[in-house]
Formats: structure tokens, C-alpha cells, sequence
């Protein structure tokens, strides 16, 4: 990952102040200050460049200290802190209380890429230094077309490219060896960076999700915590959520070996829910075993640091076909009891299991998206076949 400069960033920062409306500007909460280190055994302190409600400064003087002082907090009370540095995943959090901030950022580690082949290695041209070109392309998720709202960077110059489509534009001065530093950055994922001269002006970025730049227990331990996931099921948002608590340790499959796994609980506490980061699919998995009439499958990437995005799949208890992709969102939440989160739709109070899955059940068979042919193949249903007899084992079945 390669660092931010200050001669990118302030320019940037400085139209952040200016277009920010005053009524956005909720209240002024004080100081916010920390400690940033590595994670490593023997932790060090690194230098880093952090941003806070349009505020910044350089975590150098001495190495992972910061202070920021005259926030002002988002409508919903909260602040956003980022952190970036050369070599290490973004730190990114939404704070909604400001004491302290004790922050260990996690090195990168070898990401894969989606942009091949690579552009040809720029040349150098001091002739050509100090003249203007115009660069240009789209910002896109992996190997996808859906569009992703970053910051481009690019020789001071800088823009956003979040019109829907992804495309960016600047018109940027060449450096002194006749050359651009494109820089793309976003919430969710890997730093995109590539070095060209003026014969290349045209390149997407395809993003990486940083998530995938772990390694494979690294990727299962995030997962720890209590998520909230609510499918999307013949385009309506399901009644009900699912709500899962998955604590550590992760354990390592044995399955697969090299990939971990969670054991964890569904909303009544039922020991029936596995969750991991499945290596061979390249993304994360929650299945929760039901109570007798269906099981859940979901497959996910995150989004963000707490929420996520995917599929859910729900199939007739102990199948293997897994029907149609239901889109789904989720979050991480705070501890919550069961009391409080097992409401039914008609606000009726508590909810069995059995109650719940025929909810579950209804839906999808009165959505228009009952009508799908079979789907017993494929990664996805390798994945969970893998923790539906993982589960078993772990139970004594």
C-alpha cells in the first residue's frame, strides 16, 4: 500500500471544509486523540496519516501520536476516523464516544489483483515535466462492472467517483519525470496505485476488498461478534432478521486444512451455527442448521469494517440444492439479549424457532422467485457441505 502525501491530501482535505454544510456540523465534541501501532509481537509505533470530520494531521511527531481537537460530529452524533499508511490495511471506525483511542493497524499482506495485464512501466521524460494531460477511466469492484464511490488521486489533483458509473476524469500536471501517480482509495478496500506516463491515460481501477489481503484466519477471526443479517427475498426486506453470535477462538478445519471455522449461536442461543471465511470461494459463510424445515446459507463479502453484503440461500432441511441468491445485508451490533431482538413482524412478542421459520418459509415461496432450476453445484454448495458436516462433528451427530 503506498502512503498518502501531504501534497495529495491537503488540497483535498481543504474542499472537504468548504463544501460541508454548517447544519451538517451537529456539535463540537472536543479532542480525539490516540496511540497507533503496528501488530505486531513487540508492537511499534508508526507514523500514519489520520482524518477525523474534515481534519487531519500526521501521526510522526513522534511516531503514533495524534490529536485532533474542535471535531464536529455526522447528524447521527458520530464520528468517522481514518487511518492510512504504507503497508497496512485502512483502520476505519464510526466512534459515537471519544475517549482514548488505543489503534493496531494490520499489515496489508499480498492481496491479489484484477488488473491484469499491466500497463507498460512508464517511461521517463523530465522534458515533458510540468505539463498538463488528461487521465480518465471507472473505479470497479474485482473483476465486475458495479462501480465504486472512491478518491482519486492524482499528481495533487483529485476527484471522487461516486456519479454511479465509477468514472473518474482529472486533467493533472506531469512530476519531474514526466509522470502520474494515480491513487484510489475507499472504505472496504486494497489502495489501488500505478505510476504512468502520458502514451497510457486511460485506466479502470479494479478494487480489491481488503478483506482479502488476510490471511485465512485473520479472515475468519474478524468475523467475531454479534451480526445482524436481513435478506431481501422477491425484492422485499425479510420480517424477520437473522442474528448470529460467533466468538472466537477460530478453530481450524478440519476439513480443509489451512481454512478456520467459528462455532456459534443463532438468536435463542441454539448451538447450530458455523460461520468461516471459505479460501476456495473467496468469501465469508455463516450456515445455521434450522429447527426442522429449513437451513440458512449465507455467503458474503464485507463492505466495511462492520457490514456486509451477499447472498442468502435457504434450502429444505439437510439439502444440497441451493435455489436462488436472496441479496442480503448485514452489521455488526453491540451485545444484545434475545428478548429485546426476537420480535415478530406483527410486533406479537417472541417467536419460536418453528414460528420463524415458517415466516422464513412463506416468503420465499410467495416470492416470484420460487421459480429457479436446481443449484446442487458449484463452490458455493462445496462451501457448505463442508460446514454442514463440520457442524455435525462439532455437535456429536
Amino acid at each position: 500500500m503506498a502512503a498518502l502525501t501531504k501534497s495529495s491530501i491537503v488540497p483535498l482535505l481543504l474542499f472537504l471544509l468548504s463544501v460541508v454544510p454548517a447544519s451538517l456540523h451537529a456539535a463540537i465534541v472536543g479532542n480525539l486523540s490516540g496511540y497507533i501501532t503496528t501488530d505486531d509481537v513487540v508492537p511499534i509505533p508508526i507514523c500514519t496519516m489520520v482524518l477525523a470530520s474534515g481534519k487531519y494531521m500526521f501521526s510522526c511527531n513522534p511516531n503514533g501520536e495524534f490529536s485532533l481537537s474542535n471535531l464536529t460530529t455526522e447528524p447521527d452524533g458520530t464520528i468517522k476516523l481514518q487511518v492510512y499508511a504504507d503497508g497496512f490495511q485502512p483502520y476505519i471506525v464510526n466512534l459515537s464516544t471519544f475517549e482514548y483511542q488505543n489503534i493496531t493497524m494490520t499489515r496489508a499482506g499480498n492481496c491479489p489483483t484484477y488488473n491484469l495485464p499491466f500497463p507498460p512501466a512508464p517511461a521517463d521524460n523530465p522534458g515533458s515535466a510540468g505539463e498538463w494531460i488528461n487521465i480518465y477511466g471507472k473505479v470497479l469492484v474485482r473483476d465486475t462492472t458495479q462501480p465504486v464511490c472512491a478518491m482519486v488521486l492524482a499528481n495533487g489533483q483529485y476527484m471522487f467517483s461516486c456519479s454511479g458509473t465509477g468514472s473518474y476524469y482529472l486533467r493533472v500536471p506531469l512530476d519531474s519525470n514526466g509522470q502520474v501517480k494515480l491513487q484510489v482509495y475507499a472504505d472496504g478496500f486494497a489502495p489501488y496505485i500505478l505510476e504512468l506516463d502520458e502514451s497510457n491515460p486511460a485506466n479502470d481501477a479494479r478494487m480489491t476488498r481488503s478483506s482479502e489481503c488476510m490471511s485465512p484466519l485473520a479472515h475468519t477471526e474478524s468475523m467475531e461478534g454479534t451480526w445482524e443479517l436481513l435478506p431481501v427475498i422477491g425484492g422485499i426486506p425479510s420480517a424477520l432478521s437473522d442474528i448470529y453470535t460467533l466468538p472466537l477462538p477460530a478453530v481450524e478445519s478440519a476439513i480443509t486444512p489451512g481454512d478456520y471455522e467459528i462455532f456459534g449461536t443463532d438468536r435463542d442461543g441454539t448451538a447450530d451455527v458455523i460461520a468461516g471465511y471459505i479460501s476456495g470461494l473467496n468469501a465469508y459463510t455463516i450456515y445455521d442448521e434450522g429447527a426442522g424445515l429449513i437451513d440458512k446459507f449465507y455467503v458474503f463479502y464485507y463492505t466495511g469494517t462492520d457490514t456486509l453484503e451477499g447472498c442468502y440461500y435457504q434450502l429444505a432441511q439437510g439439502s444440497t440444492n441451493l435455489g436462488i441468491c436472496h441479496p442480503m445485508d448485514g452489521w455488526r451490533i453491540l451485545p444484545v439479549t434475545t428478548q429485546s431482538l426476537s420480535i415478530s413482524a406483527s410486533g406479537q412478542g417472541f417467536l419460536t424457532p418453528e414460528q420463524e421459520e415458517l415466516i422464513r418459509l412463506e416468503e420465499v415461496q410467495t416470492s416470484a422467485a420460487t421459480a429457479v432450476s436446481a443449484n446442487t453445484g458449484g463452490k458455493e454448495v462445496e462451501a457448505l457441505n463442508r460446514l454442514r458436516e463440520a457442524l455435525r462433528s462439532h455437535n456429536g451427530e
